[in-house]
């Protein structure tokens, strides 16, 4: 009965395999085979490829994944200033003081026919230019001459306090230019007055400087 039932067994055995031989066809085995190699090939070119399998610039920006490059793998000392944002790299400690440059060229003479600055109490004229003299017929007066060269009648005066010669305690310390002189000017004089611009008063206090054009 033992060798019966085995007998039946591989009896039913080659029936099944028959039948499959039957159903196997050329296209089923290269389909399958087809299959078997690319799934295989697939597999065995990701463990096979390397940095020596790609060319030169063939791995475009697009290619590459959002934050996929980190520091690991940047090698240390290759990134350079250029490659980072404006403001993205902090700035450095002040350098040392540069060595003082030439002299520049001397430049071309002003236009001013004369000038000066007047210290009070005085009747000098600081750093003149084409000044005869200066005199204060009263406080708060002065006349300057001009040489003839330079008539007064046409001159036309610009005149600035000049705060490191004002000793005047006024908080708005004045100086006018009159172009007719009154009150002791003459001659080939210009006439300026200073004046204490709080309270209108003559203040001879209050230094300046001028220039004639």
């Amino acid at each position: 009965m033992v060798s019966g039932g085995g007998d039946g067994r591989r009896g039913s055995a080659r029936r099944r395999l028959g039948a499959l031989r039957r159903h196997l066809s050329y296209a089923n085995v290269a389909a399958s085979l087809a299959l078997f190699l690319a799934l295989g090939g697939t597999s065995y070119a990701a463990i096979r490829i390397s940095s020596r399998n790609i060319r030169n610039g063939a791995v475009t920006r697009d290619k590459i994944a959002g934050n996929a490059v980190t520091s690991t793998k940047v090698r240390n000392g290759t990134l350079l200033s250029k490659d980072f944002k404006a403001g993205q790299l902090p700035s450095g400690p002040p350098g040392a003081t540069g060595a003082t440059g030439a002299t520049g060229a001397t430049g071309p003479a002003g236009t001013a026919r004369a000038y000066g600055s007047v210290q009070p109490g005085t009747n000098g004229v600081l750093n003149p230019k084409n000044i005869a003299r200066v005199y204060t017929p009263s406080a708060g007066i002065y006349c300057v001459t001009l040489p003839a060269e330079i008539p007064a009648t046409s001159a036309v005066v610009t005149a600035t306090v000049n705060r490191s010669l004002t000793t005047s305690a006024s908080p708005v310390p004045l100086v006018y230019w009159f172009s007719n002189p009154t009150g002791g000017c003459s001659g080939n004089d210009i006439q300026l007055a200073t004046i204490n611009g709080a309270t209108g008063a003559l203040d001879a206090g209050v230094g300046f400087s001028f220039i004639v054009g």
